[in-house]
C-alpha cells in the first residue's frame, strides 16, 4: 500500500490566524491563498509583512511519507512569498527567528552559548549530495563545538529545550562567519527561502521521511513594498510531495 494525497492533511498552527506554536486540530481545506487576508488602503501603501505557520501531516497509520520536498509553485499578486522550516512546538512562535543566513560553501557547523549551557542542539539541512541531513551536538558553555558532518545547505538549528537566559550562536565552521542565533526563550533559528531559491521541486526544501502520524512545519512570509495599491494572496501555492511517486 502506498501513500495517497488523501493521507496528507494540512493544519493551522494554534496562535492567532495560524501564526505560530503547535499544530492545531483545525484542518486547512482551502488553497494556501486563503491563509492571508486581502491587504488594501493605507496598510498596503505602507509596505509590510504578514506571517503564517502551517503543518502537513502524514495521517497514514503505518507508512512513511518518503523523501518529502517542499517548494513554491506560484507567487501572489503584488507581493512575494518566502518559506522557512517550522517545528511542531509551542515555543516556535516567532517568525523573527528566521534570522539565519545561507551557507556560502559546504561546511561543518559550529555552535556555542553565551554562558553555562549543556543543551542538545539539532542541526537540519542537506549533505553534499543534496539529501536531508541532521546532526545533534551538545553545547559546551561558551566554547565552540564543531560538528563532524558537512552541510551543503543549512535549513534550521533548534534546541531540544528552551532557556530564557541563554543565546545560542551558530557559525559556518569554527571561528568563522556568523549564520544566526537562537535567542533567549526561543526554540529555533531558521533560513527564509526566497521565491527563486525554491521555485521548483528540484530546488525545494528536503524534509527526509515523515513517519506515520508525524508532520512537517512551514513558516510563510508575505512581503509587499511601499506604495502598493492592494495585496492579494491569490495564486499562492506551496507544494509538498515525495521525491518520486510512492
Amino acid at each position: 500500500m502506498d501513500i495517497t494525497p488523501n493521507n496528507i492533511k494540512e493544519y493551522r498552527s494554534e496562535i492567532g490566524e495560524s501564526e505560530g506554536g503547535i499544530m492545531s486540530d483545525i484542518e486547512i481545506t482551502s488553497p494556501d491563498d486563503a491563509l492571508f487576508p486581502d491587504i488594501e488602503s493605507d496598510e498596503a501603501k505602507s509596505g509590510g509583512f504578514k506571517y503564517r505557520k502551517i503543518f502537513r501531516k502524514n495521517c497514514h497509520k503505518s507508512i512513511d511519507w518518503k523523501n518529502v520536498i517542499s517548494w513554491i509553485k506560484s507567487q501572489p499578486t503584488n507581493a512575494k512569498l518566502s518559506v522557512g522550516l517550522g517545528l511542531n512546538h509551542k515555543d516556535d512562535d516567532d517568525p523573527d527567528q528566521g534570522n539565519m543566513s545561507a551557507l556560502n560553501s559546504e561546511s561543518a557547523i559550529a555552535i556555542s552559548s553565551d554562558g553555562p549551557d549543556k543543551r542538545h542542539v539539532v542541526i537540519v539541512g542537506e549533505d553534499a549530495s543534496g539529501e536531508n541531513q541532521t546532526e545533534v551536538l551538545v553545547l559546551n558553555d561558551t566554547a565552540e563545538v564543531l560538528g563532524s558532518k558537512i552541510f551543503s545547505e543549512l535549513h534550521a538549528v533548534y534546541v531540544e529545550s528552551v532557556d530564557k537566559t541563554r543565546t545560542v550562536i551558530i557559525k559556518q565552521g569554527q571561528d568563522s562567519d556568523l549564520l544566526g542565533s537562537i535567542n533567549p526563550g526561543k526554540k529555533i533559528s531558521f533560513l527564509w527561502f526566497e521565491d527563486d531559491e525554491i521555485d521548483s521541486k528540484a530546488k525545494g526544501i528536503r524534509h527526509g521521511n515523515i513517519h506515520a502520524g508525524d508532520c512537517l512545519g512551514l513558516w510563510y512570509r508575505l512581503a509587499w513594498p511601499a506604495e502598493t495599491e492592494a495585496v492579494s494572496g491569490n495564486s499562492i501555492q506551496v507544494a509538498s510531495e515525495s521525491e518520486v511517486e510512492q
